[in-house]
């Protein structure tokens, strides 16, 4: 309940139906209830509700996707994994206008990126 003191609006995008279903239950209980959740290939982000003043990825990627980083307000910070199977960063983008500051954090080992969606 606390993140929710801060945030106008919290967007979910879930790839896999059961796990989208599980966190809306959670939510509820919580009373969290400004939670949107959308299932879809999180590997887009949600444009249509861009600009995010932060961005949270739950899954490695080789490479920070160009749609997160489009989707990124000014002043947002992007927390990701980056890297393969064998090794992965935590990385954070912050965003300064046209200009994005990366910053490596440690090594990390998250589930990796996968395209479409699973019901």
């Amino acid at each position: 309940a606390v993140l929710a003191q801060f945030c106008d609006a919290l967007y979910s995008v879930e790839r896999i139906r059961p796990l989208q279903d599980q966190a809306r239950k959670r939510l509820i209980k919580l009373g969290l209830a400004r939670v949107q959740l959308k299932h879809a290939d999180g590997g887009f982000g949600w444009k249509s509700e861009a600009p995010f003043d932060g961005i949270l990825a739950a899954c490695a990627r080789a490479e920070i996707p160009d749609d997160l980083l489009s989707q990124l307000a000014d002043g947002g910070r992007l927390v990701m994994p980056v890297g393969g199977d064998r090794q992965q960063i935590l990385t954070v983008v912050d965003r300064d206008g046209d200009k994005f500051h990366v910053q490596s954090l440690d090594a990390v080992r998250f589930v990796p990126f996968q395209r479409g969606v699973m019901r």
